[in-house]
């Protein structure tokens, strides 16, 4: 149902994806202090596309001016000026990349209802998997994720251009 590429709590921070919304926590957080709740971390792209970025400060700065600078698209030699920046990027029509900065890194077409990147993803995957939608997702993260706060930003998809995934029915 979702999907998370960080291993071993580096990132911190919250994002979660569902329905066409993408939801990001506000804190910074480097190390185990609490630095200042105020970063967008979810942002709209000139070509209609979502991002949000979870990990290092400057690097999901530079990972976000880099993709308005190029219009939204993303391409290999845009992330690997982004090492240490994790995130999720949402084609105009729903689709779903998981993103990777980095010499090492790249990116990945996820399939799935909705997904979680970051410190909380566990409490926001299982908060979706419960019903929850993306912004509260994010709110239960904050509440059991010390790197992640409130207050949540959101960003949504158009919805002339988004489609609702179908879902597959099981067969006996």
């Amino acid at each position: 149902q979702g999907r998370c590429l960080i291993q071993g709590g580096r990132a911190t921070t919250t994002i979660a994806y569902r329905a066409g919304v993408l939801a990001a926590d506000s804190q910074i957080t480097f190390a185990t202090t609490r630095f200042a709740q105020s970063s967008n971390k979810a942002k709209r792209l000139p070509n209609g596309a979502l991002v949000a970025w979870a990990g290092d400060l400057l690097a999901g700065s530079r990972l976000m001016e880099l993709l308005e600078k190029s219009g939204g698209k993303l391409t290999d030699k845009l992330l690997v000026k982004c090492e240490g920046a994790d995130a999720l990027y949402v084609y105009p029509d729903g689709r779903v990349m998981a993103v990777k900065g980095g010499e090492e890194g790249g990116s990945a077409l996820l399939e799935g209802e909705f997904f979680a990147e970051g410190s909380g993803y566990v409490a926001a995957l299982a908060a979706m998997k419960a019903g929850a939608d993306a912004v509260r997702a994010i709110e239960i993260a904050c509440e059991l994720d010390t790197s992640s706060a409130l207050p949540v930003v959101s960003v949504k998809l158009d919805t002339v251009q988004w489609k609702t995934p179908v879902k597959k029915r099981r067969t006996r």
